[in-house]
């Protein structure tokens, strides 16, 4: 996943920036429990929401965070062309291998630059692990086609964590993690000139995403999908 500055963490010497945990979790990222949760739920969004909103001509793809490459194997047909970043060494080892065709750079997705513009570019559950996403926001946008589908995902600010335990193979570490809530998420995006096209929230009791957000409750996750006006 991403970086974040690590000066916030020193009063907790348990607590791994991003980077490491990750490195220390990517062998066993793909068993986590919580991967069967966002599968059954994010995922059918964020495809979904790709096919609908992006035509036939896809050319390139952007994914942020892209972890152990799950959505660049599942777009790789979709797209010409695909670039997966992750500050993650150990996550992108697993990614590679998973979705050969795809480019892969080890980065940070605030200091990420490319002179390639995407016609979508993905960012899921990872604004959680920085302290100030408008950098990495600002940077996803820079990297917007006209046009260009940005969509995002986060797990809720309502949802009672602190940290983020992943497992590793002798046991488990927990990673720096930050709350947002998507409502200013969501703001943010709308005054730099998105328009908001589709949105769901993904709760403990539900296989499938919720588009009616009045009618979710016990809401873990959430997901945005934008476009410039």
């Amino acid at each position: 996943m991403i970086h974040t500055s690590p000066t916030h963490l020193d009063s907790r010497k348990d607590v791994l920036t991003p980077a490491d945990a990750y490195d220390a979790a990517s062998v066993r990222y793909d068993e986590w429990k919580w991967q069967a949760f966002w599968r059954s739920t994010e995922a059918p969004f964020v495809l979904n929401t790709i096919g609908r909103h992006t035509d036939a001509e896809r050319d390139s793809l952007l994914d942020v965070g892209c972890g152990t490459g799950f959505y660049l194997k599942e777009l790789q047909p979709y797209f010409r062309s695909s670039v997966g970043i992750d500050v993650s060494q150990g996550m992108l080892s697993i990614a590679r291998a998973r979705a050969p065709l795809s480019e892969f750079i080890h980065a940070d997705s605030a200091e990420f630059r490319s002179n390639t513009r995407f016609d979508v570019v993905l960012c899921t559950r990872v604004l959680s692990h920085l302290e100030d996403y408008r950098i990495s926001l600002r940077m996803m946008m820079q990297m917007l086609k006209p046009k260009g589908l940005l969509l995002i995902s986060n797990v809720d600010a309502s949802h009672p964590y602190e940290l983020t335990k992943l497992p590793t193979a002798d046991g488990s570490v927990m990673a720096a993690t930050f709350k947002h809530r998507q409502s200013s998420i969501n703001e943010y995006l709308k005054l730099a000139g998105m328009q908001l096209i589709s949105d769901a929230v993904f709760c403990d009791d539900a296989s499938s995403p919720v588009t009616n957000l009045s009618a979710a409750h016990a809401k873990l996750g959430w997901a945005s999908a934008f476009q410039f006006i």
